[in-house]
């Protein structure tokens, strides 16, 4: 069963502040969304603009919907980097229809965080198999408002670091035995 936005979620571990979160891809993004006006309000959708995103983390973002009433959400744009750890390019499907169930209900988990708290989510995963880690996942999420005042995209900044097993056998992580090992999520604050 798809978690909702409302659903208590235990494993917020706390906050991290933004100058102690990873350099390179995950602090660039945030110093951008920041500037958009990301604050004590997220910044607007529509200065969500994908031709002005700096290329320092373009290949890692992708854009959703937040969630709809019936829970879903909709991959509206997926970076290059993204595509290639995942295996595939999910622009244009809803959640339910690429990722595998444990894996989904992984990624609806964060989403409902973003949302619930509208506020940025810096989480830090492991993703593999019965045999370990492949990859190692620091990720961003970005909420944005709509004109209705409501969330209604969320960026999300994915930084996959393979693990050194996962240069000689390469995991995608839409596939079935791809799993969710950890997680820690944490609250961004200035």
């Amino acid at each position: 069963m798809p978690l909702k936005a409302s659903d208590p979620l235990p494993d917020i571990a706390g906050v991290i502040h933004a100058r102690d979160l990873p350099d390179g891809p995950i602090t660039h993004a945030y110093a951008w969304w920041r500037g958009l006006g990301g604050g004590v309000v997220p910044p607007p959708s529509s200065a969500l603009d994908l031709t002005a995103v700096p290329a320092s983390f373009l290949p890692y973002l992708a854009v959703t919907t937040a969630f709809r009433a019936d829970g879903r959400v909709r991959v509206v744009f997926c970076g290059s980097l993204s595509a290639l750890a995942a295996g595939t390019d999910p622009t244009g499907h809803y959640f339910d229809e690429f990722y595998p169930p444990d894996m989904l209900e992984a990624a609806l988990g964060f989403q409902a965080a973003i949302v619930r708290d509208a506020q940025p989510i810096f989480g830090q995963d492991q993703i593999g198999t019965d045999e370990g880690v492949m990859y190692h996942v620091p990720r961003l999420g970005l909420p944005f408002q709509g004109a209705d005042g409501g969330l209604d995209r969320l960026a999300i900044v994915m930084h996959y670091q393979p693990t050194p097993e996962n240069f000689k056998v390469r995991l995608r992580v839409f596939q079935d035995r791809a799993r969710l090992l950890r997680r820690a999520l944490r609250l961004v604050v200035p």
